[in-house]
């Protein structure tokens, strides 16, 4: 039978996505790229990649970018903590590394937010060292390969995965490693979704042959979200808006909005106050349950408040997709305040 490692590269010759980020191997893009997608789709990714590439265009230029600018190049993404942690890393590889990211997996993972998976990306992809990189997509495609029971939201199942793989290494890891990423990508998808007549592994599939494609790979349930009420006050006042910044450290860390009281709290809680509406903003742990409200009058303000000019205020700071309704209404209403 023929190996698999060959199918997948003669398949990724042929059938390649034409991104961005494979129009040359660099391992700066390579790296913005797999940490824009951990959390975003290919499509949603792109703009953001190449917004990012121009304004930042390598390690020297991110270690030294001012935190507003990145959080700005950043701002709908959301999960800021990969931004920030890509800046440290940064400044480690300008401090220890040449201003390079290094060439070993096992250096690569020392940095921060470089799990194994990144590092073994970015090894294979742009240094083409013979190390695999295995994500959730990759967990599924081989799930279902080898007929898995394992959970694969579990580390030990992705242990196991990368021992099948080191069984069958192509010389050209790099190759197979993005195959395996638009197949699980585009092809091997969860549930009944799955466009199995057109896999190119669909003969080795274990999964397949048994009829148990849509029931693979087994995935624990995961936990139900937390809900947190809370409400979003615009108070706008002499052309400046009130803003408050959150803490170093935790949710959204270091970032502005606009003040935020816990709970549901009605429109007599502000001083003529006009209702915005409610809004849900889905978090990995947690809900937001949002209440809004638009208020010219004084309001009793959390720490950490303070004003800003209206003007520029979408040039200079950076708010979280969570807050996107009513950024967008004070963007719609800014001629009026000014």
């Amino acid at each position: 039978m023929e190996k698999l490692s060959h199918i997948l590269i003669q398949w990724y010759r042929e059938n390649k996505r034409d991104l961005p980020w494979r129009q040359h191997r660099d391992a700066y893009a390579v790296w913005v790229s797999e940490i824009m997608l951990q959390q975003t789709r290919v499509e949603a990714a792109i703009p953001y990649y190449e917004r990012f590439l121009d304004a930042l265009p390598d390690l020297p230029s991110l270690a030294a970018a001012p935190e507003e600018q990145l959080l700005k190049l950043w701002e709908g993404l959301g999960y800021y903590s990969r931004v920030r942690n890509m800046q440290k890393a940064a400044a480690v590889c300008m401090e220890q590394y040449g201003g390079k990211l290094p060439e070993d997996p096992a250096a690569l993972q020392k940095l921060p937010g470089i799990g194994r998976y990144t590092a073994g990306a970015i090894a294979s992809i742009a240094y083409g060292k013979q190390v695999c990189a295995v994500d959730g997509n990759l967990c599924r495609v081989y799930a279902r390969l080898y007929a898995l029971e394992d959970d694969i939201l579990l580390e030990a199942t992705k242990r196991k995965v990368e021992a099948i793989i080191r069984e069958d290494m192509a010389e050209d890891m790099g190759s197979m490693n993005q195959a395996l990423m638009d197949i699980g990508a585009g092809i091997c998808l969860p549930g009944e979704k799955a466009r199995c007549e057109i896999c190119p592994l669909q003969s080795h599939c274990a999964a397949f042959a048994q009829g148990r494609v849509a029931e693979l790979p087994v995935r624990k349930k995961a936990a139900p979200r937390r809900v947190e009420e809370k409400t979003v006050v615009i108070c706008c006042r002499d052309s400046r808006v009130l803003l408050h910044r959150r803490p170093k450290t935790g949710l959204l860390a270091g970032m502005v909005e606009f003040p935020m009281f816990e709970g549901s709290l009605p429109p007599q809680a502000f001083p003529n106050s006009r209702a915005l509406g409610e809004h849900k903003h889905v978090f990995s742990h947690l809900e937001w349950h949002l209440t809004g409200y638009y208020t010219e009058e004084e309001i009793v303000a959390p720490e950490e408040c303070f004003w800003a000019p209206v003007d520029d205020l979408f040039e200079t700071y950076s708010f979280a997709s969570a807050l996107k309704p009513y950024t967008a209404w004070l963007k719609n209403k800014t001629d009026s305040i000014i």
